[in-house]
């Protein structure tokens, strides 16, 4: 059965293959959701669909469920366990989208039926302190009375949590925005057992990836997660762990610098396309179509560290877990780590 594109995104595709799906992670990538930019990425794909891989593979052993099947060719069929390749299967989950009233405003009625099946409509984050440029330290500014729901007291940059507080924001908006956890409750359609549910689930999946990281030498602050509804004979509904974890889905420090792509947004915030990007966003919706200009190539030495970054990573991961680096021995953090952006 050939698969069927039913959706692309800026890094990834996703199709139908038979009731499941298969991803198609890509070698582009985005920042500043301009989507697809310029250059491509050398064995991004491959690096983030192996990391998933990996992570699921830790969760299975954790007693998390997820909706991942299986690494594949490009015609899903499986192929050796953990060996590169740019796609994976995935049980379908199928999304239901808010009804978009308009001024901002949307309609989350069909959460209410209860749905024993399909994507939950929110984002989950867990967060192990307050690390440098949080959004959450400028939120607690804004709006003191928010740390309440976290039992928190001022915040401060750096502070470290004693365990990992569970943050929200909606999933399937055009533009995602926070919630309180009696927001994220009740636009999910969650009983309150159900919400302590996802909540204890978070919190374990953080504390899962955060042990593993400490034995790679790996300070987790951050990370972000998707679930979906599934049944239960209790009357109140499980949830497993869906789309997939990542490099870009977590913020990992190492020896003082932080294992993300913030040089390239970096690198771009001095060029004319992102002065001219951030004017025209803050005045209209569709600010790609009245852009003038766009987003030029990469210098190679700029590329080269952010390709290796995604394979430097998948390395220690997959020699710390299985014993063997997909890539060549010559991305490997320490090395990343001294390499100029």
């Amino acid at each position: 059965m050939k698969p069927e594109l039913t959706y692309q995104g800026s890094v990834k595709n996703v199709y139908k293959i038979g009731h499941e799906n298969l991803f198609e992670f890509s070698d582009r990538y985005s920042v500043f959701d301009w989507g697809e930019m310029p250059d491509h990425l050398e064995k991004k794909g491959e690096a983030l669909a192996l990391m998933g891989a990996l992570f699921f593979d830790v969760m299975s052993k954790n007693g998390i469920d997820h909706h991942f099947i299986a690494l594949t060719d490009k015609d899903g069929h499986e192929t050796k366990a953990f060996a590169p390749t740019n796609f994976m299967k995935v049980k379908n989950i199928p999304v239901v989208r808010p009804l978009e009233i308009g001024n901002g405003k949307y309609g989350y009625d069909f959460y209410k039926t209860r749905p024993t099946e399909g994507l939950v409509p929110l984002e989950v984050m867990f967060r192990f302190g307050i690390s440098k440029g949080s959004s959450l330290l400028k939120r607690a500014q804004q709006d003191p009375a928010l740390l309440k729901q976290w039992n928190l007291g001022p915040l401060h940059e750096g502070i470290r949590f004693e365990k990992p507080i569970i943050d929200f924001s909606t999933k399937l908006e055009k533009g995602d925005r926070y919630l309180t956890h009696s927001e994220a409750q009740e636009l999910a359609g969650l009983t309150s057992d159900e919400f302590k549910k996802l909540i204890e689930l978070n919190t374990k999946v953080a504390i899962i990836l955060a042990d593993l990281f400490k034995e790679i030498n790996l300070e987790l602050w951050d990370g972000k997660t998707e679930w979906a509804y599934t049944s239960c004979k209790s009357g109140e509904r499980n949830f497993m762990l869906v789309d997939t974890i990542g490099l870009d889905e977590l913020r990992l420090e190492t020896k003082g610098q932080f294992l993300s792509k913030e040089f390239l947004r970096q690198y771009y915030k001095k060029s004319d396309w992102y002065l001219e990007l951030e004017k025209t966003k803050a005045h209209e919706a569709n600010f790609r179509q009245n852009m003038v200009s766009a987003p030029e190539h990469l210098p190679e030495s700029i590329k080269f560290k952010a390709e290796s970054l995604y394979m430097s990573f998948t390395n220690e991961l997959a020699q710390f877990l299985k014993g063997s680096k997909p890539f060549a021995n010559e991305h490997a953090l320490n090395k990343w780590l001294e390499l100029k952006s």
